[in-house]
């Protein structure tokens, strides 16, 4: 899928809007269930900073109008629910929170401890001296 750029118009009223958002929530409004029932679903998501130190969600998004289904970054969270999140962009339902530690990194390690042992038998010092010998010329 081909990412737009939004125009400075569309920028500066999405803003608007989550900022609104922001403003009703810190008097005790939430969003209603049908306000949610549209938002696309994070799961499997870690909290991160972008490099001007606002927090960002990273995980599996589905149903995102723009994006579709797969992994992503949120704009900026500007506010925080039970159940829910409010960005830049728009309002995201929270599924599972990735645990603190559980890393790509770690899942790979994970991942290559099932994997059988392949032992590769190396030729003796003088056995191969000249392992591309095989090869025809050209």
């Amino acid at each position: 899928m081909r990412f737009q750029r939004l125009p400075l118009r569309d920028i500066a009223l999405r803003r608007a809007r989550a900022y609104q958002d922001r403003d009703l929530i810190a008097t005790g409004w939430t969003p209603l269930a049908r306000d949610l029932a549209k938002a696309p679903l994070i799961d499997d998501y870690y909290e991160g900073t972008d490099p001007q130190g606002r927090q960002r969600l990273h995980g599996k998004v589905t149903g995102h109008p723009d994006l579709g289904d797969g992994v992503a970054t949120t704009s900026p969270v500007v506010a925080r629910g039970d159940g829910w999140v409010r960005t830049e962009g728009r309002f995201y339902k929270l599924g599972q929170e990735r645990a603190p530690g559980d890393t790509n990194a770690a899942r790979l390690a994970a991942i290559l401890a099932t994997l059988p042992v392949v032992e590769v038998k190396r030729p003796a010092p003088g056995e191969d001296d000249d392992p591309l010998s095989d090869l025809p010329t050209y």
